[in-house]
């Protein structure tokens, strides 16, 4: 066998995947609506391929702020209302047996909107447009706990 371990049980810290394929964070720009909360439509997606045996996989990006949303329909991990759709994906999911994480992320200057922050008032070079605002040294630790407010 070409790879003899891919298929195999892993284990990393406590958590434990069934095998070694990770279907990785990728922005697809549907399956969340204009509030931010996630769609039955990003739900099946999602358990279509935890059906197809992947191991562990991973939402491509939830907003930890708004001042840092990087494309109109991420969910709105600072809402609390975004928990049940959030809660009914992993449900679905795990019914494969397969581990589910979200890429957390603050886009910065690449932020699609025109209230972005960054630590420097440098546009973006590719596609998102305008020069961020400055963040001030008090927003900066606000921003760190948002991220840690996601996560949880």
């Amino acid at each position: 066998m070409r790879f003899p371990y891919l298929f195999q049980p892993i284990r990393i810290g406590r958590l434990e995947s069934k095998n070694r394929l990770l279907m990785s964070a990728m922005s697809i720009n549907f399956g969340v609506d204009e509030k931010g909360r996630v769609t039955e439509q990003l739900i099946r997606y999602m358990a279509a391929r935890a059906e197809g045996g992947v191991g562990m996989m991973l939402v491509g990006g939830g907003g930890v702020h708004p001042s840092g949303v990087e494309l109109p329909h991420l969910p709105a991990l600072w809402e609390d209302d975004c928990i049940p759709g959030l809660k009914k994906m992993a449900q679905a999911v795990k019914q494969h047996d397969t581990r589910l994480g979200m890429q957390l992320m603050h886009g910065g200057r690449q932020s699609y909107h025109d209230q972005k922050v960054a630590p420097s008032p440098i546009p973006a070079p590719a596609l998102a447009k305008g020069t961020p605002r400055e963040l001030t040294a008090e927003e900066i630790p606000l921003l760190a706990a948002a991220v840690g407010n996601a996560a949880k």
